[in-house]
This record gives C-alpha cells, structure tokens and sequence, in this order.
C-alpha cells in the first residue's frame, strides 16, 4: 500500500504561522475521516500515537499543532474506547528515570495536554465515573511536579468546573483536587486559589473544611493580606477572577490596604503583576471610588513603569484602561481624576512621553474644566511647589481653558489669571512669569471678544489701583490709556465698521503687554483710522491703512495674533479696495524682504557677518578682510552709491576665488588659466585654497539668508490665507478677477525659483477655489469684454510659456470655469463665448496647441448658457470629416459631447434649445457610426454618446436613429464584445433587433 500524501502534513504542524497550522490540520482531519470509514484501525492507532507524541514537543508552535489536531481526532474517531486512548498516553507521555528535567518538563506538560484534549473534545463526558476520576487525577498529578505547569492547566480547570455537576464534582473530582487545595496560606498558590475561586462560587460543601484552615471565608479582609501577597507573585488569570468575586465597594480599599503594603518591597515581577491588578481594578471599581485608586503610590508605579522597557506594555494596558474608564464616568470623576494626577507634580507627561494628561484633560466637559482650573490655580500660587511644578500647572490651565468645551466664564478665568501671573507678579519667579505669558497668548488665541475685554478692564482696574504692569514704561501706559478710551468710543458709536475696529484696537492694544515697541506703532495707525471713522470721513484711506497694519502684525510670529487678524480682515472683506488687495498681492510677491527696513536688514546682515568672522580661523578671517578691501575698492571704482547697489552672492564667490587663486586670478574673466603652467605644488595650493573659498562661502550662505528665507515663506502664506479669505467672501466681482494675474504671474515664479517651492501647493488651492465662485455682492464696473479680455490674456500664456502652462493647467481650467460663472450675472454681450469658441477651434485645429483637453472639462460642467453655442462647434469637430481637425482629436470631442449631455443643469435651464440641438447631435452621430474604415474604439465612444442621447429624445427624433443603427447591424456582427454589448442596450433601447447578434 502506498503513502498517503496527506501525512507529509505532519512536519507543517510545528510552523510558527497559525494559517499554516490550522491547513495542516484540516488536511490531517480529511485524512482521519478516510481512515475511519476504510476502517484501518491499526493505521488509527498509530496516527494517535504520534498525535499523542507530539503533545510533549519542545516547540510551542508544535505543541500547539498537535494539541489542535489531537483534539480534532478525538471529535473523530468517538467510538474510539477510552482504553486505547489511555493507552497513547501510557506509551508515548511515560516519565522514565533517566531522562533530563527538560525531557520530563516536557512530558509533564503533554499530560496536561492530553487531558485538556479530552475534556475540549467532549470525550471526557462519555466516560465512566472511574476512568474520569483518573483523567483528572492525571490532570492534577502533572500540574503540581513543576511550578509553571498550573499556570497552563488552570483554563482546563475552569473548564471541567463549569461543566460539572453539584454531584459529579464531590464524587469524582474533589477528592482529587483535594490534596492539592486544602492547605494553609502559606501553601497556597495563585493556580490554587484560582481553583478555589471557580468551586466558592458553584460548589458550597467542603467550605468548612477550608475555612479551618484559611480562618476565614475566603475573601474575608481578615485574608485580605495573603490575597495581595499571592496576586502579586506573578501574572495570572486568578487577577481578573478575583477583582471580579471582590464587591466593587471594597476594591478600592482593597488596593490601597494590604496590596499597597505588599508593594513596599515589590520585585519588577510584582510590580509587572500589580500593574495588571490596577489595570483589573480600573475597569470594575466602585464609580464614586474609582479616583481613589490613583493615590501617590499607584501614579509612581504607572509613572516609573512607563519608563522601563519591560514594564511599559503592562503599564499601557493600565493607563488604556484608566483612559477607557474616564469616557465613561461623570464629568466631577474626570475631574477628580486629574487632580489625582496632578497631586505630587505636573511631570507625568513630560517623564512618560504618553500624553495621559493631556487625555485626561481634553476628556472634561464644562463643568469639569471649570473645578480643574479652579483646583490647578492652588498650585500655581502655593509657595511650597516647584518653579518646575508652576510652569507645568499653568500650561495645564491654559490647555484646559483652549478646549471647545470650555464656557466662556472658564476661559475668562484662565486668562486674567495668566494674565495675573506674567505681567503683575513680579515676585514670582522669571520662569513662571515666562511660562504664563506664553500660555496667556494661547489663551488669547482662542479667546472670544467678551473675554479679552474682560482682560483689557482688568489692566484698567490694576492701573486705577496705581499697580501697573511689571516692566511697563509710563509711554506704554499712556498708549494703554489711549487705547482704552479709544475703545470705548467705538463701542459707544455702534456700526459693524466701528466693531471691527475695537476687536483689531483691544487686540493689538493688549500686544502692549507682550512687545510695546510693534503694538506702540501700529496703535499710532490704529488711531488715525478711528478718528477718520468716527468723524464720519469714512474714505477708501482707512482700510488701506488697517491693511497695512494687518501685515505688519502678520510679520511676528505669533499664533494668537494670525487667528486673530484673519477674524478681523473676514470682516473688513466687504470694505474692502483695490489698493488694499494690491498692498496684500505685492506682499506675497515682493523681492525684498518686506518684513523689516531695508537699513535693519543690513544691520541684521552685518551682525551676521560679524558671528560668522568670529566662529571662522584665522586664515578664513584674513581672506573675508581681503575680500572687503577688493569690494570697497571695487564700489569705489564704480563710483555708484552704496546705499543703492549690493553686492550679490555670485560677486562674493567670485571675489573669494580671485583672493584664492592670488596671481592666477589676475587673468581676465574673457582668459583661461592654463593648467599646464601651474606646477603640482601649487595645484595643491590651489585646491585648498578654493575649498576653503567655496566653503566659507556656502556657510556664509546658509547663515545669512536661510533664516530669511523661513521668515519670508511664512509671512507669505500668511497672506495667501488672507487673499483667500477674501475671494471665497465673493464681495466685489471686479476686485476679485483683478486677483487673477497677480496670483498666476506668483504662481510662474514658484515652479522657476525653488526657494518658493512651498507656495506653490497653497496657490494652486487659492485659484482652483475660484472654479467654486458663484455669486458676488458687487459687480460694478465688470462687462462681459472685460471677462473675455482675462480669458484672452490666460490663454496668451499658454501660447507662450507652455511648460509652465500645463503645470499650472488644472488651475487655469478653475480659472476659466470662473469666469464663464461670472458672466451669467453681468449682461450678456457674446464676446466671452467668442473667446472660447476661438480656443477650442485652436484646440482641435491647430496641432501644437498648449492647451490640455481638461482645460475645458470644468467648463463644460458649469451650467454657463455658452456652452450651448459651443455645441455645434463640438459636433462639427466630432462627426464632420473636416481635413482642418485634427483626427486625432475627434475621440476628445466625443468625449465633451458627453459630459454636455450629463449637464442636467444646463439642460434643464434650456429645455427647448437643448433640445433640438440634442436631436441634431443624435443623428449626426448614428450617421458617423455607419460610415467604414473607422477605428471600433471610436464607434465605441459614439454608442456611448448615443446610449446617453436616447432619454432625451421624443419618438420623432428616435425613427432616423432607428433606421441607422438598423443599418450598423452587418458591421457590428464583425465587432468586439465590449462594441456588442454597447450595441445591445442601445438596440434594446430603440428596440431595434438584434436577433443576429
């Protein structure tokens, strides 16, 4: 007889995959259910034993395989007599004398196995009372020899327990377990106990007996103690039994008892355990009581767990729990929660790294913020804490007062309390001050109107009490003064446009606070356009100027400041002018740093050169003095002055080259060096030399201009943020279309200069939101011509540059989208549609057109009323064989019929033109389709156009179809199957016959 291939699945059960196990097994099952119904029974005898074998592998992938495959063969094989199972395990699990503690370890465990098989199987229930008592007493007998082996045989337990009658269990199994439960606490184990467990909770005799011993019942506090001490010998199932027997009331009390005691002198194995009890209690525990767990001891044992490698999974699981717990409590819980954490010191987050805080904290609602910022504002002025513990307190409050669920009273409370603590307390120590005047401006971030008037009347009360700010100068106070009433003159005038002005004047007047110098300057201009306001001069001046203030703002880098200032331009948009908007385009596109003075730039440049001179050698300082003498000799000669010309990068590299190469540099720029002239030791000069130059020159490089750079390419996007602000308001129709060659020529520039790289993906996002446009506030002074001329002056520039014309294609689409939108609300004249018919006849005529087919697609889609004139075009290109079209461009004129015949909108905003134009398209294109010798994708995309046309048709323009497409049968039997099938539908359709195909 052959072997069967089935048991080269064997060797597959010891993989370490679980799929490829679990294949092996079925495999192996198939082969049992064939042994069974040919009834070899010595080939069944001697799968069993091997299966058996295998039970004692020292491979746990192996054990695992065989375990599941033997309990698969017991569930087989179920007239299989109980003898000639106990007879696998009598000869292939026998512990000889002479084998290696391994070896019996092994053996040991294969026996627990077994008996675990039979029991998962449903075997060990068809079994005599008898041969029960003894699988059990295998069971017992094998878990005591070895430490480790309760531990797997406790599930086995559990499982015969439960599955165990009041009866069954005092007959068979007691006196079994007995020897092995009914001993002191000293001999009790954690497998022990969780025996004892699972029969106090089913069984109620023999308790007496155990009580003798225990002196107790079991989960008296009087056995509180030995209960701790057994719990944190390791980890085990019996944690989670107990804390659930345990009644939640005393689960608290229980941790911070005898557990807490236990812990004092706990090893990294108890602490790993005691984690795993936390974690338990923190899922069950009583919910009044629940914060009460996290006392000092249980936050540094989470705390310093954290922190080590082996413990930190364990004391995750527990802070994952903990967090669990705290989205299902009461909003005083979580609170109470925090100030739990927070008791000792605010260093939870900073040491661990894992953010439970900060978890915690963004978890309270209303009412839970307000009692921790109450709580936390103890600490900040409690003598006895740390600078450290302060610092971190008040960044505590400031993230609880940033939350959406603060009340505004929450927040107003936070703020004047940092704003207590950074500028009045100047006592306290200069750290703390610092740290509450960072989080008093982010407070101020997200702070509402009522809240910082709040903190502007609190500086008020302070100056009336003769107690200004610290550091604040008599001038500041003055323009504190100033501001002050200036915003109570606003507020008293009323109008959205004195509003405006009072949240731009307190913002920037509480900038006094944090930079006097910026906020002095700006209020000056702040002040002049209130006095224009409110003497009723309310010209175009004013708005130019609160610009021009807004950019100067945006220039610092200050996060409370940019939210606030795109509040306040969202609400100058519809005040807005041309000068201004040109004041915010040029800002995005100007050369020069416009962020600081040209004279304090050079100043900065030259602190720059002065840090670099004295971090460089000797040798590079003597060559930098060098150069400076060649370049004031230079600016000399020249005669030009010097405060209108700067040497560029490229001058200094060449000046440091000519120092390196010393008399070889006096050959003119026209000249070359010839190399055979230079000797070897002066190559090696030179090399040097020009290494030294280059180098110094690229550090130079980077030192000077890449903090700049940063600079500029954050103030501009800033700004980009405000331009967008104003074209998604649509306020005035003329100001936003004269934003669309200022933004494209920025947007050219971006993909040639690298160093503006970064804005090109936000302006690409400004101009493809004005494909969204649809109405606007105002629309004097714009005609259709002047929309044809921007369309006109768009296509230009893919005529030419066209590379930088198709990088920007998706956005000139937007923008020619745009506009086509914008005509429906001036009058209509036609030369917005002639532009357009000229650009598509460009696109299908001419070959080297720059302008891409999705340049149209946005166009076709809107519901613009052109697009109908366009439709003739598209079918002259699509169906006449005209030699000026180009013919491969046919299938994209298709390809737009289509996406005009999805327009629902524009068809149903002109049902009768559209109508007859749609008939027109269906018999021109059923006539194309007859035609020979055309490519069968384009017949392909015609019965789509055709299959799109037929619900918009009447009976009237369906007969000519009918009749083509009657005519197209003899071709299309020739066809492919994608071509068939289209045919098909619009056969089925027209019902025109299609018996032939």
């Amino acid at each position: 007889m052959s072997r069967d291939p089935a048991l080269d699945a064997f060797p597959r059960l010891s993989s370490a995959d679980s799929k490829v196990r679990l294949a092996a097994a079925e495999t192996l099952l198939q082969y049992f259910f064939r042994l069974r119904k040919d009834g070899q029974e010595e080939e069944v005898s001697n799968v069993g034993r091997r299966l058996v074998r295998g039970l004692a592998c020292s491979k746990s992938s192996a054990r695992k395989g065989y375990y599941l495959t033997f309990t698969g063969f017991l569930k087989t094989f179920t007239d299989l007599p109980y003898s000639s199972i106990c007879e696998f395990a009598q000869k292939e699990l026998k512990v000889s004398s002479g084998g290696s503690k391994g070896e019996e370890g092994d053996l040991l465990l294969g026996k627990i196995l077994f008996a675990g098989a039979l029991l998962r199987s449903g075997r060990l229930q068809t079994f005599s009372d008898e041969e029960k008592g003894q699988v059990v007493e295998g069971l017992v007998g094998a878990m005591t020899k070895r430490s480790y082996l309760p531990l797997i045989a406790a599930p086995f337990l559990e499982c015969l327990l439960e599955e165990s009658t009041n009866d069954d269990f005092h007959r068979l199994f007691w006196p079994a377990l007995r020897p092995y439960l009914v001993k002191d606490w000293s001999q009790q184990t954690q497998s022990s106990l969780f025996i004892l467990l699972h029969i106090y909770k089913k069984f109620k005799v023999k308790k007496t007996e155990l009580k003798g011993l225990l002196g107790a019942e079991l989960l008296a506090k009087a056995n509180w103690p030995h209960l701790a001490k057994i719990l944190l010998e390791g980890q085990h199932p019996v944690t989670d039994l107990l804390v659930s027997r345990l009644p939640a009331d005393q689960q608290v009390e229980f941790w911070n008892g005898p557990v807490q005691e236990v812990l004092g002198k706990a090893s990294r194995a108890r602490h790993a355990a005691a984690l795993n009890l936390l974690s338990s209690l923190f899922k069950t525990s009583d919910e009044q009581n629940f914060p009460n767990l996290l006392n000092s001891t249980s936050v540094s044992l989470l705390k310093k767990s954290l922190q080590d490698g082996e413990l930190r999974p364990d004391a995750a699981d527990a802070m994952e729990a903990l967090l669990d717990r705290v989205k299902a409590v009461p909003d005083d819980i979580r609170a109470k929660v925090l100030e739990k954490l927070t008791a000792d010191d605010f260093s939870f987050d900073e040491v661990t790294k894992c953010g439970l805080l900060r978890a915690v904290a963004n978890s309270l609602q209303e009412e839970g913020i307000k009692v921790s910022i109450d709580n936390i504002k103890k600490v900040v002025v409690d003598d006895s804490k740390k600078t450290k513990d302060k610092c971190a307190a008040v960044h505590m409050i400031a993230t609880l007062a940033s939350s959406t669920a603060a009340a505004v009273e929450s927040r107003e409370t936070a703020t004047l309390f940092l704003l207590e603590q950074a500028f009045f307390c100047g006592s306290s120590p200069s750290a703390l001050n610092q740290a509450a005047k960072q989080n008093f401006l982010r407070c101020q971030k997200v702070a509402q109107d009522g809240v910082l008037r709040a903190a502007v009347a609190y500086v008020d009360g302070q100056l009336k009490k003769k107690r200004p700010p610290v550091k604040m100068s008599a001038t500041t106070v003055s323009a504190w003064k100033k501001m002050a009433t200036q915003v109570s003159k606003l507020d008293a005038a009323g109008g959205k446009v004195e509003a405006v002005l009072s949240q731009l004047m307190v913002h920037v007047g509480l900038q006094l606070l944090n930079d006097p110098d910026q906020a002095l300057e700006a209020l000056e201009e702040l002040h002049e356009c209130c006095s224009r306001v409110l003497g009723g001069k309310q010209d175009k001046h004013w708005v130019e100027v609160v610009v021009e203030v807004l950019l100067s703002l945006l220039a610092h880098p200050q996060a409370a400041l940019r939210a606030t200032i795109r509040k306040m331009f969202s609400a100058l948009c519809p005040t807005i002018t041309q000068e201004a908007l040109t004041s915010l385009v040029e800002a995005c596109s100007a050369q020069d740093n416009p962020l600081v003075p040209k004279d304090q730039a050079e100043e900065d440049d030259s602190e720059v050169e002065e840090e670099d001179d004295e971090e460089g050698d000797e040798a590079e300082q003597e060559d930098n003095e060098d150069e400076d003498e060649e370049e004031e000799d230079d600016d000399d000669d020249d005669g030009e002055d010097d405060d209108n010309q700067e040497d560029t990068q490229a001058d200094k590299i060449r000046a440091a080259v000519r120092s390196a190469l010393g008399t070889n540099g006096e050959v003119s720029d026209a000249e070359s060096v010839d190399v055979d002239d230079i000797s070897e030791e002066e190559g090696r000069r030179l090399d040097e030399a020009l290494s030294q130059a280059f180098k110094g020159a690229r550090k130079g490089l980077s030192k000077r201009d890449s903090k700049v750079q940063e600079q500029m390419l954050h103030f501009r996007l800033r700004v980009l943020d405000l331009l967008e602000t104003y074209v998604r308001s649509e306020q005035s129709l003329g100001l936003t279309l004269q934003l669309v060659e200022p933004l494209l020529d920025l947007l050219a520039r971006c993909l040639r200069d690298t160093q503006m790289r970064p804005l090109e993906g936000r302006l690409k996002h400004l101009l493809g939101s004005f494909g969204q446009l649809r109405k606007f506030a105002d629309i004097k002074g714009v005609s259709e011509s002047n929309l044809a001329e921007s369309l006109n002056a768009l296509l230009e520039r893919g005529r030419t540059s066209q590379a930088v014309f198709l990088s920007v294609a998706a956005e000139a689409a937007a923008v020619a989208a745009f506009l086509a939108r914008a005509s429906q609300s001036v009058e209509a004249s036609g030369p917005l549609t002639d532009a357009f018919k000229a650009a598509m006849s460009e696109f299908f005529c001419v070959r080297d057109c720059a302008l891409p087919a999705a340049f149209f697609t946005p166009l076709l889609k809107t519901s613009w009323s052109g697009n109908l004139s366009l439709l003739p075009l598209l079918m002259e290109y699509a169906f006449d064989s005209s030699e000026e079209t180009k013919f491969f461009r046919r299938p994209v004129a298709i390809s737009f019929l289509l996406e005009l015949v999805s327009n629902q909108q524009l068809m149903q905003a002109n049902k009768v033109t559209s109508s007859k134009l749609l008939g027109q398209m269906a018999i021109k294109a059923s006539a194309a389709l007859t035609r020979k010798e055309q490519k069968e994708r384009f017949e392909r995309q015609l019965l789509t156009l055709i299959q799109k046309l037929i619900p918009r048709l009447d009976e009237k323009q369906k007969k000519p179809l009918t009749a083509d497409l009657e005519g197209y049968i003899p071709q299309v039997t020739l066809a492919g199957k994608e071509t068939k099938k289209l045919f098909r539908r619009v056969a089925l359709q027209l019902k025109v016959g299609i018996k032939y195909l």
